[in-house]
């Protein structure tokens, strides 16, 4: 590809966007084969929940890593291999006799997913013109909003036509088709010449790891599951910090660090899927406890994520404008704040009472994510953009898995005084987290006023990945 313009570019981010919603959809899809899963292999609720987890401590803990190698070997070329990784992985979970063999898939695949999403961003980034980076990350929010959509409806229906394993064997023919177009189009540059920090990147993914591991048993009550890997996190990110300032070849770019809004933005990438996960967990939990039906709980649920759809393109395009990065973001807090004080507000009213409050927070989906993401890559240096990406997706998906044990401890904690109670209070979580997120992002923001616009971004970021 001579050129990131054109047909051609939007032809790699069409391909990314494929990838991203199967990625995505694969997710979600396997919740609601849950109880034919148990029936099927026999599954015991503990190996269960680790069909379900596997798949995100594996994803979470090799983003990074993931960054930084296609910063070494080329965003291309990293994708692919992890294309490669997750339609293996796939394939293993389809042809799985037991729940370790499931399991094991399952980790292959989040590896497989880990090494592929940091790629998308800095793809989507780097060939898509400046002027309509907006644009294609609304595309991508999107995507990632009816993947949250498609997900469960799909995975029900593959399973109650053609079983559990067609949610695994449907993944393939996708990663097969949308690899066999990246290879064709997307760029692919030579290697560089920096050492990849091997110790670095064993000690970096063993303290993601412990992380998302502890955080999954926050909410379950077994303190030693929740203690012993938060110690490995301690010692490993210590010797990690350690290692890193003295070389110059680190994994992590501590010069990254540095960076006011990258980091600012980061925290927002953290939160807003904390927010979004706990919001949706607790929305089922009151609708289930309700009396509705695991269906009729989908389909109101549904709403949030279709209203977000047209919201993901309509604020892409907003956030090209001049300061529409910041605008989009502020305004995307906005409404994620109002939907969530609704929904709270009207808890045990019926499914009706929900809808607006769901519409507003859809609002927010759609048009948040976009901004902070061009923000937090506008003014890195391009040689950091694989490391940036990934630090932005761990930071999302940690971000949920702590909006998910925040709500399991809230509810855990007020167990005593009803489904209701306990639910309005874990909703204090999200608000929590959504007022500090406003709070830092319009101080910081503030402070970097004019840093980040369209026409003032670097002109050598739309050269080849």
């Amino acid at each position: 590809m001579k050129s990131n313009s054109g047909r051609t570019s939007w032809a790699v981010v069409g391909m990314l966007n494929l990838v991203s919603f199967t990625i995505g959809m694969e997710s979600y899809a396997i919740n609601l084969a849950a109880p034919t899963l148990i029936d099927s292999l026999s599954l015991g609720l503990t190996t269960l929940m680790w069909v379900i987890n596997a798949y995100m401590v594996a994803l979470a803990s090799t983003l990074v890593v993931a960054g930084r190698l296609g910063d070494r070997f080329g965003s291309t070329r990293m994708l692919l291999l992890g294309l490669g990784v997750f339609v293996l992985g796939s394939a293993s979970c389809a042809v799985a006799t037991n729940g370790t063999f499931l399991i094991g898939g399952r980790a292959v695949q989040g590896l497989g997913a880990g090494l592929v999403t940091p790629h998308i961003v800095s793809l989507t980034f780097t060939v898509t013109p400046v002027h309509r980076r907006g644009f294609a990350f609304g595309l991508g929010g999107m995507v990632a909003g009816v993947a949250v959509a498609a997900g469960p409806t799909v995975g029900g229906l593959l399973t109650t036509l053609f079983g559990w394993r067609s949610i695994f064997w449907v993944t393939v023919p996708l990663g097969v088709v949308a690899g066999a177009l990246l290879w064709h189009w997307a760029p692919r540059p030579g290697p560089q010449k920096a050492a990849v920090d091997i110790t670095g990147a064993a000690l970096l993914t063993l303290s993601i790891a412990g992380l998302a591991i502890s955080l999954l048993h926050a909410g379950q009550g077994n303190i030693v599951a929740v203690a012993a890997p938060l110690t490995l996190v301690a010692v490993t990110a210590l010797v990690f910090q350690q290692r890193g300032r003295r070389d110059g070849n680190a994994l992590l770019p501590f010069e990254l660090l540095g960076h006011r809004m990258f980091l600012a933005m980061t925290v927002v990438a953290a939160s807003l899927p904390a927010d979004v996960t706990a919001m949706f967990f607790l929305s089922s939990y009151v609708l289930q406890h309700a009396g509705l039906s695991p269906a009729e709980v989908g389909l109101v649920l549904a709403i949030a994520p279709a209203v977000s759809v047209p919201c993901a393109v309509l604020g892409g395009r907003w956030t090209d404008r001049p300061r529409g990065a910041r605008q989009v973001s502020v305004t995307g807090l906005i409404c994620f704040l109002l939907g969530t004080i609704w929904i709270t507000a009207t808890l045990g009213s019926g499914p009706s009472a929900l809808v607006p409050g769901l519409v507003v927070f859809g609002i927010g989906m759609g048009v948040v994510f976009a901004g902070p993401v061009n923000l937090g890559l506008a003014t890195l240096p391009e040689k950091w953009l694989g490391a940036a990406s990934g630090i932005f997706s761990t930071g999302q998906r940690i971000g949920s898995v702590i909006g998910a044990a925040l709500v399991g401890l809230t509810l855990q904690a007020t167990a005593d005084l009803g489904p209701l109670q306990a639910a309005r209070w874990a909703f204090s979580a999200p608000l929590a987290l959504l007022g500090g997120v406003w709070q830092m992002i319009t101080d910081w923001v503030r402070g970097a006023r004019g840093s980040v616009r369209p026409g003032r971004l670097r002109r050598g970021s739309g050269r080849r990945a």
